[in-house]
């Protein structure tokens, strides 16, 4: 049977699935949230003081869609597309990079509808940079997850649970 989507390790033998989970969602609600504030206009007293040094607006973009697609792949257990390819490898074409991709250029495109914010195709090619950097990071990640049975990036699992699949106790 042809499935779409494969994962390096099975996230219900992680005993830190829990903890990346909380980890993506929390920054992706902190990133959700200054979004709305942006969106709304409110004067956020750090962005001011970030605004003065050149290109930290692009640096930005790239470090926080960035670092959502890892931590997003890291709590989907690395899952990717399995896409039958011959000029790409289907382990760089990971789930939660491509739902943090939809998000950045919906979140692009949104912009339009508020009078405090304006496009800008520079921000989406940053939000691209990030999402397709932090990929690279999490690809090797899932393989040094893959080959490393007991050892898991936020927490070690016994090597006697991971041959079993199971998670310890501790």
């Amino acid at each position: 049977m042809f499935q779409i989507f494969k994962f390096v390790t099975s996230p219900a033998s992680w005993n830190c699935t829990l903890v990346s989970r909380l980890f993506a969602a929390t920054f992706f609600v902190f990133l959700f949230l200054l979004i709305v504030l942006l969106n709304s206009g409110a004067d956020v007293p750090v962005l001011q003081s970030v605004r003065k040094i050149p290109s930290a607006d692009k640096i930005a973009h790239v470090a926080m869609y960035g670092i959502l697609a890892l931590l997003v792949n890291m709590a989907w257990g690395y899952a990717y597309l399995d896409l039958p390819s011959r000029w790409i490898r289907c382990q760089y074409l990971q789930l939660g990079s491509f739902v943090v991709l939809f998000f950045s250029l919906f979140e692009e495109f949104s912009q339009q509808f508020f009078p405090t914010r304006t496009i800008d195709a520079w921000d989406a090619i940053a939000n691209l940079t990030g999402v397709v950097v932090f990929t690279i990071v999490s690809v090797r990640f899932a393989q040094f997850a893959k080959r490393s049975r007991y050892i898991r990036v936020f927490g070690i699992v016994s090597k006697e649970s991971a041959l079993t699949n199971e998670p310890s106790s501790s």
